[in-house]
């Protein structure tokens, strides 16, 4: 099981490996591209942290080939320090949850078509087998 990093220890992880990748001395020490679209390159496949993937499009930015494209430094740490500072809750009614219940519905309607796909087979099942056991039953009385 993963462990949870504490604030200091993501900080330190976080500012050394980006320092080392956002910055190298050399181009030809930044050969790869950082790509969230690759489940094994995604910070989430190595920190556990709910807001994890909010860092991914900064790692992006900080891999770019060019240095002209990459944030400097201070940039990094203002982005670093916004990332770790704890997010704003907002009082009072959630709000309107309509766009939230259809895109969970929407998620969720093939692994409820399956359910109900799967219940109904199990209802067939059940009825071959009460069958079954009448016929078995009428047979057992004729046998005996």
């Amino acid at each position: 099981m993963r462990r949870v990093p504490t604030r200091a220890r993501l900080t330190s992880i976080l500012s050394r490996s980006a320092f080392g990748v956002c910055f190298p001395a050399r181009p030809s020490q930044c050969p790869v591209k950082y790509a969230s679209q690759l489940i094994g390159m995604r910070l989430r496949s190595w920190v556990v942290h709910p807001r994890i993937d909010l860092l991914d499009p900064l790692i992006e930015i900080c891999t770019r080939h060019s240095p002209a494209d990459r944030p400097n430094m201070a940039d990094f740490h203002a982005e670093l320090e916004d990332w770790l500072a704890p997010p704003e809750l907002v009082p009072g009614a959630p709000g309107n949850l309509t766009r939230l219940r259809t895109q969970i519905e929407a998620a969720t309607a093939a692994a409820a078509r399956h359910h109900d796909e799967h219940m109904s087979q199990v209802r067939s099942m059940n009825d071959a087998v009460a069958r079954l056991d009448k016929r078995t039953a009428v047979c057992r009385e004729a046998a005996a």
